[in-house]
């Protein structure tokens, strides 16, 4: 176990962050001064050092969205996650690529307490969310059934040929490929593309990608035949 101390320099002059107070009068530990930082507090690691007493010091600076240093990585986000938009899914989605399940889950289950029971859109995404979490952590079964409750959601939204309809029968294909239900995830994986084809064209990386994943359920049943044409079919896409 490692002992870690957090020095933060907060500036309260600092235009654009957020509140910050001492709870030092409200603390539910007598003789402890507390300073409490809004939810969303954007921190700069400064340095990280050990001292000797083999504590590690982790010195954090109060930063603000316009930030110079920050501004890129702000950037980034946005044309990334929500189509510009930082939200709590984009947040869990991030967390969860970078393997923290449990914050990114805890994230998910808050979005669909706080969200608008008729935001069908956002729910939808966070169902499939769930469903690509549950797959991350191997738990395929509770995969299946949050992606089973996203598509339920999204066939209700969407048009019929919807590319998101698509990738959620996609993702519940590979899902059951990992369960060794071959029969399932072909039926899923053609479904995928057959809507793919419809919405995105003939050449779209997507189709390739699920013709490679259709050859490889062939290949499981050991039809090698079946499987060498949609490779083929893939490769002239990639080409």
């Amino acid at each position: 176990m490692q002992r870690i101390l957090f020095e933060i320099d907060g500036d309260p002059r600092l235009e654009g962050i957020r509140p910050f107070a001492n709870i030092t009068t409200l603390s539910y530990f007598p003789g402890e001064e507390e300073v409490l930082f809004m939810l969303g507090s954007i921190f700069r690691l400064v340095n990280i050092d050990q001292n000797d007493r083999g504590i590690w010091i982790v010195r954090l600076t109060l930063c603000n969205n316009s930030d110079p240093d920050l501004q890129a990585v702000f950037d980034y986000m946005k044309n990334q996650y929500r189509n510009g938009e930082t939200t709590i899914l984009s947040l869990g989605f991030i967390l969860a690529q970078m393997g923290k399940y449990d914050e990114a889950e805890k994230y998910y289950r808050r979005l669909l307490k706080e969200i608008n029971p008729t935001d069908y859109e956002d729910i939808s995404a966070c169902y499939h969310n769930f469903g690509n979490l549950f797959d991350d952590k191997g738990d395929y079964q509770s995969s299946l059934d949050w992606h089973h409750k996203a598509l339920e959601s999204m066939i209700k939204i969407f048009k019929s040929v919807d590319s998101r309809i698509a990738t959620s029968f996609n993702s519940i294909a590979a899902v059951h490929s990992k369960m060794n239900n071959y029969d399932e995830a072909l039926d899923c994986y053609l479904k995928a593309l057959k809507i793919w084809k419809q919405a995105l064209g003939e050449e779209h990386p997507n189709i390739g990608q699920c013709l490679s994943n259709i050859a490889g359920i062939y290949q499981m049943y050991g039809k090698s035949s079946d499987a060498l044409e949609y490779l083929q079919k893939a490769l002239i896409i990639y080409q």
